[in-house]
């Protein structure tokens, strides 16, 4: 794979794995590039990123939930999220999965899991900062009691800070 990008996500969706990362266009701003994995090498696949547009993205990640795709991409600058959904075709915005989300300040990185009946997302700032201070962010949805099939509507944090003396104390 020639030059493959940074902050590589990937997924299998309708059993064909896809890759989608980041690759520097100019000033920071950053475009989405797509390939598919062919059983024995990964071919570009500009299909899978039809729709993300180029913009200070950091990282991104792709899961399958409620019978939807998404993606949500965090920015560099501010440390925020952006969220897309995929119509079949294309990445279209959707500034509902991420709402309750808060700028990280910089370099958002998400992933996405579910766990035990709750979806969790993680997020840390990038390499711009300490990597023995950096702050990683916990949300988990809190879906409406009355209508638990909506995109929830608030995401409660949950902080999880990462310090040198913690990790001196834990290789000890």
């Amino acid at each position: 794979m020639p030059n493959p990008g940074r902050d590589p996500t990937v997924f299998n969706k309708d059993g064909t794995w896809y890759l989608i990362c980041l690759k520097y266009i100019e000033d920071f701003q950053y475009a989405f590039i797509g390939y598919r994995w062919t059983g024995s090498t990964w071919e570009s696949d500009p299909a899978i990123v039809s729709g993300l547009d180029i913009a200070y993205h950091r990282a991104s990640t792709v899961f399958y939930k409620d019978e939807t795709w998404y993606l949500i991409a965090g920015e560099s600058f501010p440390g925020i999220f952006m969220g897309f959904t995929w119509t079949g075709s294309a990445w279209e915005s959707d500034p509902a999965i991420v709402s309750g989300l808060p700028d990280l300040g910089s370099d958002a990185t998400p992933d996405v899991f579910y766990k035990d009946g709750t979806w969790y997302l993680i997020s840390g700032p990038g390499y711009y900062i300490d990597p023995f201070q950096r702050t990683f962010y916990g949300f988990h949805y809190q879906y409406p009691t009355t209508k638990p099939d909506l995109i929830p509507t608030s995401l409660q944090p949950t902080i999880c800070t990462s310090t040198s003396s913690t990790r001196s104390q834990q290789q000890s």
